[in-house]
């Protein structure tokens, strides 16, 4: 069953909860799915991976399906990335002290064995001009919107007629990824979206990043390295994410309120990642600590 509204959602017919997408599902601190299950205080299971693209929350959504026998009691929940992206699934690169996929292709010497991990799956870069350069093009801006447009159609029919309940928000508006992407042609898609118009009303509320603004406060993160140098992050805060959810009809409790305050006074505070990573009571990771994969 898919549900389009927030409010239609009642976390208490639910025992486990998973959840799928890219680095704004899952990161170094609580993202929109981490605030949705302290709230209700439901079984996670957190599928995001940075950098990945929709065919990889598609291809999860059917691992997921599998492994876990999905029924009525269970609700995937899926927030769409970025469409110019790229998703690579290589069993070498993610394999302990294995040779690299070309050294094994020269030596003809197959990996055995594979242990299913997040390192298996790689993502190329999100912008297209940066894909061309890199010589590892696939899709002018409209062949992205073909294809990711056609994913999310498939995963919200497959939630129609699951057993499971499922439910979906897009990060970035379909007719704004090139707010996102800003090296995008912008190619004539007028047909593209006329096509795909009845998903608008099949996701949760607004996108995202049509609610925060395309031009998010940066954290800076000082330097791993030893150096004077900062990186700016621009993923959500989870007062973001927190304002994002309210904003389209999700109810917290007071708790849960005071709770993302907290947290936020943590990241604050913290100007290096490391200090996150290291701490024995931060459960947040860059990449998830369930390192194995169903595939």
């Amino acid at each position: 069953m898919l549900i389009q509204s927030p409010q239609d959602i009642d976390f208490s017919k639910f025992d486990r909860l998973f959840t799928i997408g890219c680095s704004f599902t899952h990161w170094i601190w609580p993202t929109w799915a981490d605030i949705i299950a302290k709230n209700y205080d439901i079984e996670h299971y957190n599928y995001g991976l940075p950098g990945q693209s929709n065919e990889y929350i598609f291809t999860m959504l059917s691992q997921i399906t599998r492994k876990y026998h999905l029924t009525k009691t269970d609700l995937v929940m899926v927030m769409f990335t970025s469409w110019h992206r790229l998703t690579e699934y290589d069993s070498y690169e993610g394999a302990r002290w294995s040779k690299s996929l070309k050294d094994s292709i020269l030596d003809n010497n197959p990996l055995k064995e594979v242990s299913p991990t997040c390192w298996n799956w790689r993502s190329g870069p999100d912008l297209i001009a940066e894909q061309v350069l890199q010589q590892t093009y696939v899709s002018c801006d409209r062949g992205y919107a073909i294809r990711n447009y056609a994913i999310i159609d498939s995963i919200s029919t497959i939630f129609e007629r699951s057993r499971y309940t499922g439910a979906y928000m897009q990060s970035v508006d379909p007719r704004r990824q090139q707010l996102f992407d800003n090296t995008s042609l912008d190619t004539f898609k007028d047909d593209v979206h006329e096509m795909y118009k009845p998903l608008e009303h099949k996701q949760l509320g607004k996108a995202m990043y049509d609610i925060l603004g395309y031009e998010l406060n940066a954290h800076r993160w000082k330097s791993t390295l030893g150096t004077d140098a900062t990186k700016k992050d621009y993923h959500p805060y989870p007062i973001d994410y927190y304002r994002y959810l309210t904003e389209i009809g999700f109810d917290f409790s007071e708790k849960t309120r005071r709770w993302v305050n907290f947290v936020m006074q943590i990241i604050r505070e913290t100007d290096n990642p490391k200090t996150l990573e290291e701490s024995k009571s931060w459960p947040y990771n860059y990449f998830p600590n369930h390192k194995i994969f169903p595939l």
